[in-house]
């Protein structure tokens, strides 16, 4: 049985929120709405909860997972299994923004600054990069020009960038155990030097996989 909850993490206060079974959700950056995906039937539906008055609808019938947010909160950005896209939350409408031949895109996040963004390409089951890329507006700029954070040798997810867009953390098992790692970035949008293990967390009772997707697949 699944239930979501969400906390005040300057109250500590806590609220079950109305969602049936296993849920993919995200927050509006002004902390007022919810996006989601509900597993219930396997319908790929995303939906609007909004925080204050308790109301619902449906944005998209027939998407996917939402991701992240953009900037402006009026756009958000889902994996419809393969590539990622963009929903406008006001009226449904659906774009594409970036594929991969022969990848999985399956997790994204966008900089605070909106001109950058990280997403997950998955190789298979076990394999998976991590990859940054420019943004002008709502579009990635060519694949010759984006930033191999990972290999594919093991599996890296949960790309989440810095407020100050100068760093991105990351989880991964490049050791062989599921740790917490950062990327440094350059006032230009490059990488500077290489990733660097943040946390190891080798121990059973230190595991961060329920964290990855990987962990709950």
């Amino acid at each position: 049985t699944y239930s979501t909850w969400l906390r005040d993490t300057q109250t500590n206060q806590e609220r079950q929120l109305p969602f049936a079974g296993r849920v993919s959700a995200i927050l509006s950056p002004d902390a007022q709405r919810i996006v989601y995906r509900s597993a219930v039937a396997g319908q790929k539906a995303i939906f609007e909860y909004v925080l204050k008055s308790g109301s619902s609808r449906t944005i998209c019938s027939d998407c996917g997972t939402p991701l992240d947010f953009m900037p402006d909160e009026s756009e958000v950005i889902y994996s419809d299994g393969l590539a990622l896209k963009l929903v406008n939350t006001r009226d449904g409408r659906s774009l594409p923004l970036v594929e991969y031949a022969g990848r999985s895109l399956i997790d994204a996040a966008v900089s605070p600054g909106g001109d950058r963004i990280a997403f997950v390409s998955r190789a298979d089951a076990d394999h998976a990069q991590i990859i940054v890329a420019r943004l002008y507006g709502n579009v990635v700029e060519p694949c010759a020009n984006w930033f191999k954070i990972t290999n594919d040798a093991a599996w890296s997810d949960k790309p989440r960038w810095s407020p100050d867009s100068a760093n991105l953390y990351y989880y991964a098992t490049a050791d062989g155990f599921g740790c917490l790692y950062a990327q440094s970035f350059d006032k230009t949008g490059a990488p500077r030097g290489g990733p660097r293990a943040l946390k190891h967390l080798h121990a059973a009772r230190l595991s961060t996989m329920q964290l990855s997707e990987r962990g709950l697949n």
